[in-house]
Formats: structure tokens, C-alpha cells, sequence
């Protein structure tokens, strides 16, 4: 059954869902932000597919065809995704994300680590995420992690509590004076 609705879902996928993304035509301009020029990628050498060519072909074709190339920008897309500040952005806003997201990066990634029964379905959600946005786009208004913010917030916030209880508990409390 699993199989049947794999196979489904990849006609669905290639003959109608993808067909309005121009994924491979991203590629070819060497965008790392959708629509934005900043960190563009030359694309000299690149060989790409036949327009012709289904859309999940193309994108194999293509990935077959410039493995070096794909990995490079998939990195690069996946480093901006994840980083979050773009120099288009303002430095208050810049500096905001730094000081804010970062610090819940670290407390949600302590969170698991330490975590005896850490959520499977956060991590997995984000790695797909972060995967598909790598493999096809990250777009100019980092729309696409907005919606693992309140996620980031939740267990950022739990692993801080957590983090900062342990820390705090290694601290000698002063003991009292003894009367003489």
C-alpha cells in the first residue's frame, strides 16, 4: 500500500505540482536567494536538461549532470537558511536575529542532546525543511523557517530553563556564619 502511494504521489508531484516551479531555471540563473542576485553562483560549464523533459527528470539530469555545482550551491543555500541574516536586512534587525535565534539554535540543539525523550517530529520537520530549501530554494523573505520559529522559541526556551537549572545548581551556595 505504502508503495502505491509513493508512486502516486511522485505522478502527482512531477506532473502537476512541479510544474509551476521553475527549479532547474533557478539553477541556471545561479540563484542562492530566490529572486535576489546576492551570492549568485556562476554557472559557466553547467550543463543543463532538455525543457522538454518531465520536471523530476530534469532535476536529476541536472544534479547528475553538475554534482559539484549542486552540492556548492545546495551548501550555500542551506548556510543562508540556516544563518537567517541577509545583508539586505537592516542592522537592527541583523543584530536582532543573532542575538534572539542563535541563542535558541543553541538551546534547542542542548534540548535534544540532553533530552531523554527529545521530539522526533521537530527534528525530522526541520531536517526536510532544510533539505528541500537547500535542494531548491531560499527564498528573499526567509519565509521558509519562519514557521520553525515558535518551534525554536518552545525548545530553545525549555533548554535554557534546563541549562541554566544545571548551571546554576553547580554554583557553592554560602554557607551560614557559625556563632562562636
Amino acid at each position: 500500500m505504502a508503495t502505491l502511494i509513493s508512486i502516486i504521489f511522485v505522478i502527482v508531484l512531477d506532473r502537476y505540482l512541479l510544474t509551476t516551479f521553475q527549479i532547474v531555471e533557478t539553477y541556471a540563473r545561479g540563484e542562492v536567494i530566490y529572486v535576489a542576485d546576492i551570492f549568485s553562483v556562476t554557472t559557466n560549464g553547467i550543463r543543463f536538461p532538455e525543457e522538454n523533459n518531465s520536471p523530476i527528470l530534469r532535476i536529476i539530469y541536472f544534479i547528475i549532470q553538475n554534482s559539484i555545482f549542486f552540492i556548492k550551491i545546495s551548501f550555500l543555500k542551506l548556510s543562508i537558511y540556516i544563518l537567517y541574516v541577509k545583508p539586505y536586512y537592516s542592522a537592527i534587525h541583523n543584530i536582532s536575529i543573532i542575538s534572539i535565534i542563535y541563542p535558541l539554535y543553541f538551546f534547542t540543539a542542548w534540548f535534544f542532546v540532553n533530552s531523554k525523550n527529545p521530539s522526533k517530529a521537530f527534528i525530522t520537520v526541520f531536517v526536510l525543511q532544510a533539505a528541500i530549501v537547500s535542494a531548491t530554494s531560499e527564498d528573499w523573505d526567509s519565509r521558509h523557517i519562519i514557521p520553525l520559529l515558535p518551534i525554536f522559541i518552545t525548545f530553545g526556551g525549555a533548554g535554557a530553563y534546563h541549562y541554566f537549572k544545571i548551571k546554576l545548581q553547580k554554583i557553592p551556595t554560602p554557607s551560614a556564619p557559625v556563632a562562636p
